[in-house]
């Protein structure tokens, strides 16, 4: 779309936070039934339906930007209007009580080369900005330390004032 959601930040609301962005949650746990049975081609499948469909009931305010895309894909997909057993069936290639060829989705070839130019452009957009930490982690040892098996009772009740009341037996 001419607004950008075509391109890699503007696809988010589908391959990074899997249509949680537009879609009723009781449909995005279904898509991930779906996705566990049928892998990755899922996610091309339905987003290209989803778009498809919603096309129809979009207004060119819509089309603006990114963000008023994906606001009107949402507007649609929670419309009464928007039926997801349709979505469905239309994935997988069924129009109506008919069933036609599947459509042609990328194979892994064209996926990997797609993945691999994204990796590319994530490589020259993303920060080379080093987190340092300033303090060791708490389970960083050095050293010989004694191990010592258990204490002795009077230490453990002192040591039982100071936990949590839920954590008292």
């Amino acid at each position: 779309a001419q607004c950008g959601a075509s391109t890699p930040e503007g696809l988010d609301p589908i391959f990074r936070r899997f249509f949680t962005p537009f879609l009723k949650r009781e449909h995005v746990l279904r898509i991930l039934d779906i996705y566990a049975i049928e892998g990755y081609k899922v996610i091309f499948r339905m987003g290209s339906v989803i778009l498809c469909l919603c096309h129809a009931y979009m207004s060119p305010r819509d089309f603006r930007s990114t963000k008023s895309f994906w606001a009107g894909i949402k507007r649609v997909t929670h419309s009464t209007k928007f039926k997801f057993d349709v979505l469905v069936k239309q994935s997988y290639g069924f129009n109506g009580k008919t069933y036609r060829s599947r459509r042609s989705f990328p194979r892994r070839k064209i996926i990997q080369r797609v993945m691999e130019y994204n990796m590319r452009w994530a490589e020259g957009f993303s920060s080379n900005h080093v987190l340092e930490m300033s303090q060791r982690p708490l389970g960083f040892v050095q050293g010989k330390i004694p191990i010592v098996l258990a204490r002795n009772a009077s230490e453990r009740l002192l040591l039982g004032e100071y936990m949590p009341f839920a954590y008292k037996p």
